[in-house]
């Protein structure tokens, strides 16, 4: 917590509050599991807002919050043959993709959305990984500040098993339908809002993730 003793008053209030971090939170669904090998066939978008409402005792008072801003898209992957292990997962086929439009021909909007945000993913390294990969293939780079991975903070708080995102709700109240079958935006919404139950834990330190390879 930032402390700022140098102030003439440590007790100021903002109206409005003032934006200090944005987030995206990313989730996303595949034809399987290797970014070299394979595609996205659905990503969710949901942006995340830490807003600074001033200091008390040279305190900050801030508050995260889900702005209702959203990104939902289905690709055709191009490809003819989903793994059965995925099509498990989250119940997309070819033929329910093959209308679909390219991620190339969205990616634009996918980039302006995510563009210099910090991102929040259950498993960072998978869904960046696969969206970097989408991004390469289209000539272009993904621009982000850093990845949070709420897998691994929730591993830093309990050790490592039994921290799926379904689980990870379960521990922190997160209100959340495990009959139904995995969607991106559901999950990424799922996943920002733990996040958001962890920053209130003290995970704060975790703004400055390093960048996920």
């Amino acid at each position: 917590m930032k402390t700022y003793p140098e102030r003439e008053s440590n007790n100021i209030s903002y109206y409005p509050p003032k934006t200090i971090a944005r987030f995206v939170a990313l989730d996303i669904e595949t034809t399987g599991y290797s970014p070299a090998k394979n595609r996205i066939v659905e990503i969710g978008l949901v942006e995340v807002l830490v807003r600074l409402h001033g200091y008390t005792d040279g305190e900050e008072t801030t508050t995260t919050v889900m702005t209702g801003t959203e990104y939902q898209g289905y690709f055709n992957p191009e490809v003819d043959y989903i793994h059965q292990s995925a099509i498990d997962v989250h119940g997309l086929t070819v033929d329910f993709l093959q209308d679909k439009p390219r991620f190339a021909e969205q990616i634009d909007p996918i980039a302006e959305f995510i563009n210099g945000a910090q991102i929040i993913a259950h498993n960072a390294s998978f869904d960046v990984g696969f969206l970097a990969a989408e991004f390469t293939r289209c000539g272009r780079e993904l621009a982000y500040e850093s990845a949070v991975c709420t897998l691994q903070i929730a591993r830093d708080y309990w050790g490592v098993g039994g921290n799926g995102l379904g689980e990870l709700c379960h521990r922190l109240r997160v209100p959340h339908d495990e009959s139904q079958l995995h969607g991106a935006i559901y999950d990424a919404r799922l996943a920002a809002q733990c996040w958001i139950k962890l920053n209130e834990k003290g995970a704060r330190q975790y703004y400055a993730r390093e960048r996920t390879e």
